[in-house]
């Protein structure tokens, strides 16, 4: 047990490792006013589609946009008990249930309650989004897909 709990705090290491890289690139472009950063950082993410159901990993740039764009819509942040251990959130459409959006079956199961539209599964470290870890990322890829 011990060799297993090593082994979890030296891949905690190298994410918080590589998160604190992609943070000092993106404080130094905003300190250069460097408005063309936004290209050398990108973080990886799964996107899970509510129809047909399939889980992707995708590469994107850490920003607002991007999100409204997957979600295909204002977005919200949502806690989810299961992926707290994996320092994960999931990004939703805020209005999901509103606009009628499908049933996204995986994400509700995750949750726990009805979750309705494409949702972006990302990594956190306090406040800040990062790469969603690689253990998550296995584990939901071979539940629904790509």
């Amino acid at each position: 047990h011990i060799i297993d709990y090593m082994t979890l705090c030296q891949k905690r290491i190298s994410h918080i490792s590589s998160y604190m890289l992609s943070y000092e690139l993106r404080e130094n472009a905003l300190r250069s006013n460097d408005n063309d950063y936004e290209w050398r950082y990108t973080m990886k993410v799964l996107h899970i589609t509510a129809q047909p159901c399939t889980v992707e990993l995708l590469d994107i740039s850490d920003r607002l946009e991007n999100y409204q764009q997957l979600v295909d819509g204002y977005i919200e942040i949502v806690h989810a008990a299961v992926l707290q251990p994996f320092h994960a959130v999931m990004v939703v459409n805020e209005c999901g249930l509103l606009d009628d959006l499908p049933c996204n079956h995986l994400a509700s199961v995750l949750y726990g309650d009805y979750i309705a539209g494409d949702v972006v599964v990302v990594g956190t470290i306090g406040p800040d989004f990062t790469d969603i870890p690689d253990e998550l990322t296995v584990l939901l890829s071979g539940i629904g897909g790509k």
